[in-house]
């Protein structure tokens, strides 16, 4: 209901429900009571607000009279809404007395969106408003002011007993009280303060020093860029959140990544995981440790080729033929060492080129180490090789692959991987030696889901990397009745370079510089394995590893990101695992002379992560 014109009924004005919009005058009381409004532009002869009971001044920004005393009980609303270019506010001008029994004062900006702008948020840091004038004097206080956020704090200024001045400040210390690994907030403290309008003060000294107002605006927004750089985030708790969150803080004032930090409502936690882009940085770990089975699968094919313990029948299509028996003398012998029975003297040797290939595939899981997120990964692929004997006593080959591997976690990644490398070995007696070095050029596509407030974004990336392997192992063959062991040592150097990329998107979409990775691991180990008849056709050989691995170097990989033109920052991936134990058991069953059956287990294990693969196969020799 609107009321215009002068109105000089006699009787108290009541307003139990709904808007009453006073544009003229009214000489009686409003009394406003639960679920009522008083508004307008116009004037009333006096005032009480009960519990539940609003005065909404204007019909947009703007004042509305009382000509006698007005009083706000407990649980009263006063709704303040200020322009939306925060150069004005609302106001009640009450010309006697305003006794302040408690209620609330709840103030919001003229057509409020999600986001303010940069004009918005300066404006409300740098000015003030006179909401209530009382031309006799104020007595008491309101109980609260709204909204209050994590960050910004709106105050009442008291100190002139003629009105009640509105301010926004930063909140001096937040305290938020929450537990952030359920996410849910149970509760807030914000400090009590007094209100001192220190922007305000700057303005006023540059307008006084007869500065251009450009220049003036330019002083008022570097004091409140230099106030929020102070803050400290509260709800930023692992490393990579504050990163990301200190270089919110470097943005412009308006940015709306910083707006939904400044304007959290009290309680709230921010997802700031979901800003750090720590996807890119895990995934560098993860392409340095999928090199190992690159290098596994090099050593495999020499220990086969010289019929090693625990070898693996390995598909091929120039058989390991038998040639003529080898000497056991010096660097020419393919002999063992036999515990049972001294040395065998010679061994079979291999047939002089072959082409095999062999199949993996792994799922792993990274447990995360309390700032890096945790993830699942699968991969999965392809060596194939081709290798002949050279000098008689050296066996070296040329090997090429492809992997896919995807990884899922805060952030989806998939990487087609692609390899060439180079191989060989020797035996000397009961020593063997294996090495090799490759090249892997990776293809990545990245995805995340960048939830943050009332923000919603998609980002999406392709880039390149490229891995450059070293690697090599000595074992020591031993003989017994029972079995045959052989313990082992390894060691492995990758060095990773990721190229620079922009992600796609806006307002949370990620910039990354190109960066480079070297880890160097050491590995020992024994296998064992052991052969038996089952019938006269029918061979089985049970073969197994267990080792320990030994990282060195950059075990946390580190990725320098920015957002879109901003200061850049560092986050850390989940940490390859310094020590690693690793184990595998398998069986192999000969069916006549050509046919193999296998089947086998491999896992690795260690505090932050595991992995685990089972492989059955089938070798047939023609």
């Amino acid at each position: 209901m609107r009321l215009t014109g002068q109105n000089t009924y006699t009787g108290d004005t009541i307003i139990n429900g709904g808007l009453l919009a006073v544009d003229g005058s009214i000489t009686s009381k409003a009394i406003i009571n639960d679920s009522g409004i008083l508004g307008g532009i116009g004037s009333v002869g006096s005032l009480v607000a009960n519990t539940g009971g609003r005065v909404s001044p204007g019909n947009s920004v703007g004042k509305l009279t009382v000509t006698g005393d007005a009083t706000f009980e407990k649980g009263s609303i006063f709704d303040v809404e200020i322009a939306a270019d925060a150069g004005a506010a609302d106001q009640l001008d009450v010309t006697g007395k305003v006794a302040l029994l408690g209620g609330a004062v709840q103030a919001r900006i003229e057509g409020e969106t999600a986001f303010f702008t940069k004009d918005q948020v300066v404006g409300l840091f740098t000015r003030s408003y006179d909401i209530l004038l009382a031309g006799k004097g104020i007595e008491g206080t309101f109980e609260t002011v709204r909204p209050q956020y994590n960050y910004i704090s709106a105050v009442l200024d008291y100190s002139h007993k003629n009105k009640v001045t509105l301010g926004f400040m930063l909140t001096p210390d937040p305290v938020l009280v929450v537990d952030p690994e359920i996410g849910a907030p149970v509760g807030a403290v914000v400090d009590e303060f007094v209100f001192e309008p220190e922007l305000e003060s700057v303005v006023e000294d540059a307008e006084r020093a007869g500065l251009a107002r450009t220049e003036a605006e330019r002083l008022k927004l570097e004091a409140l860029r230099e106030r929020v750089r102070t803050l400290v985030l509260v709800d930023a708790k692992t490393k990579n959140q504050k990163n990301a969150g200190d270089a919110i803080k470097q943005m412009d004032i308006g940015d709306p990544l910083l707006n939904t930090v400044l304007f959290s409502q009290v309680g709230q936690v921010l997802p700031y995981d979901n800003l750090t882009g720590e996807v890119h940085a895990t995934l560098d770990g993860v392409l340095i440790e999928d090199s190992h089975f690159i290098s596994t699968a090099a050593t495999d094919r020499i220990r086969a080729a010289f019929d090693g313990v625990a070898a693996k029948a390995q598909p091929v299509i120039a058989p390991l033929a038998y040639g003529a028996p080898v000497k056991a003398k010096g660097s020419e012998s393919f002999g063992t060492f036999d515990l049972a029975g001294g040395s065998t003297g010679s061994v079979p040797a291999p047939a002089a080129t072959a082409l095999w290939g062999e199949a993996y595939g792994a799922f792993a899981r990274g447990i995360s180490d309390g700032n890096a997120s945790r993830y699942s990964r699968s991969t999965g692929g392809f060596v194939t090789g081709l290798d002949g004997v050279v000098a008689e006593t050296w066996r070296f080959g040329l090997l090429a692959g492809y992997g896919s591997s995807s990884l899922n976690g805060n952030g989806r990644a998939l990487v087609d991987s692609y390899q060439i490398g180079l191989y060989g070995g020797t035996t000397w007696d009961s020593l063997g030696l294996r090495f090799g070095a490759n090249l892997g050029h990776h293809e990545i596509e990245t995805k995340r889901i960048a939830i943050f407030g009332g923000l919603a974004n998609e980002h999406e990336a392709s880039y390149d990397a490229k891995t450059v392997q070293v690697f090599g192992e000595i074992g020591y063959e031993i003989k017994t009745a029972y079995a045959e062991l052989e313990p082992f040592a390894g060691v492995s150097h990758v060095h990773l370079k990721t190229d620079a990329f922009e992600e796609t998107g806006d307002i949370s979409n990620l910039s990354g510089e190109a960066s480079t990775t070297d880890l160097t691991t050491t590995t020992l180990g024994l296998r064992v394995s052991r052969d038996f008849a089952l019938s006269e056709s029918v061979n089985v050989t049970a073969r197994g590893t267990l080792g320990w691995r030994h990282a060195y170097g950059d075990v946390t990989p580190q990725q320098r990101l920015a957002f879109a033109g901003d200061q850049a920052f560092s986050v850390e991936g989940l940490p390859v695992a310094q020590d690693t134990g690793f184990v595998e058991a398998g069986l192999d069953l000969g069916i006549g002379r050509n046919t193999t059956l296998g089947i086998s287990y491999s896992g690795q294990f260690s505090k932050s992560a595991s992995d685990n693969a089972v492989k059955a196969d089938l070798t047939v020799r023609f």
